[in-house]
């Protein structure tokens, strides 16, 4: 798989590893990147010190896997959780405990959001229901320096909260 955050200027100036652009004020190839102390990225030239304000459009921000939903198929229960198991599940899935109670016996398919769908994973794998995924893409195997990211309006920054 891929890294995405590889392809992130965020990334690319938290490693050192951004090359310079050429400045327009000065036709010389200092224009270099900076982040500010809110974490706001922007190019500096370090030889006429122009700056000029940049709209990221980060790897992160871009990639249509915060958007798209997630097929989640829960497989009839044999043995049925406990009530908290219940009571947890019920809140992620939003359905009252009887219901709850029902999809699990039944089982159930349903599309949900990447964001809905981590607290889901978690509790599922907690207590012991099993269940399948369609057109899920781990976006912390994806983008794994999403914890050490720097940059404020990192889609998986915001993601993750």
């Amino acid at each position: 798989m891929i890294n995405g955050c590889e392809a992130c200027i965020a990334y690319q100036v938290q490693k050192g590893i951004a090359k310079p652009d050429l400045c327009e004020n000065c036709g010389k190839q200092e224009m270099s990147w900076r982040q500010s102390a809110a974490g706001t990225l922007y190019m500096e030239c370090s030889n006429c010190h122009d700056t000029i304000a940049v709209d990221l459009n980060t790897p992160c921000e871009l990639d249509p896997v915060f958007g798209q939903k997630v097929k989640v198929t829960v497989e009839p229960q044999q043995r049925m959780p406990e009530k908290e198991a219940v009571s947890g599940l019920s809140k992620a899935f939003k359905v009252n405990a009887l219901g709850m109670v029902k999809l699990l016996k039944e089982g159930i398919s349903m599309e949900v959001s990447i964001n809905e769908l981590e607290v889901m994973i978690s509790l599922m794998d907690r207590f012991g229901v099993r269940y399948s995924l369609e057109n899920y893409e781990d976006c912390k195997v994806k983008y794994s320096f999403y914890k050490d990211c720097k940059y404020p309006y990192s889609a998986m920054r915001i993601f993750m909260k």
